[in-house]
């Protein structure tokens, strides 16, 4: 299976994405955040046998998720802790709600401390530990 990958670099604004470019047996999306860290974000199916539910990974962490509804792809960033509105959308297609989720992360990622961002994966750990995680 192939996917679609994006390069995007942040800027004040938002998140800018280059034309798409091939990568094969792997779903991988680039982007910079103001750090001038690179971050990946995998997707990968919820479910084998449904072909438009994916999980959004980073690092060892779930973030998010990407879901075809009715008529459009809503996407979300899902981590354990208090959320602003801008973390999820909805968006035309796959490619867009990838790219918006990447922008939303990047944000995430550049308001949020990392002491903060820690807490939120050892919620994260201890849910998985009771077998409640997603």
């Amino acid at each position: 299976m192939r996917y679609w990958g994006y390069e995007a670099r942040s800027t004040r604004v938002g998140v800018v994405a280059s034309a798409p470019r091939r990568r094969a047996d792997l779903n991988f999306y680039e982007t910079n955040f103001q750090m001038a860290r690179a971050i990946s974000l995998n997707l990968t199916l919820r479910w084998p046998e449904i072909k438009n539910d994916y999980l959004v990974r980073f690092q060892d962490h779930t973030i998010g998720h990407i879901r075809l509804t009715e008529a459009a792809w809503d996407w979300a960033i899902t981590i354990p802790m208090a959320l602003p509105e801008w973390t999820t959308g909805r968006a035309a297609s796959l490619e867009d709600s990838v790219k918006a989720l990447a922008g939303g992360w990047t944000r995430l990622l550049n308001q949020t401390s990392p002491e903060r961002l820690q807490r939120a994966w050892e919620l994260e750990k201890a849910a998985e530990a009771r077998g409640t995680a997603k």
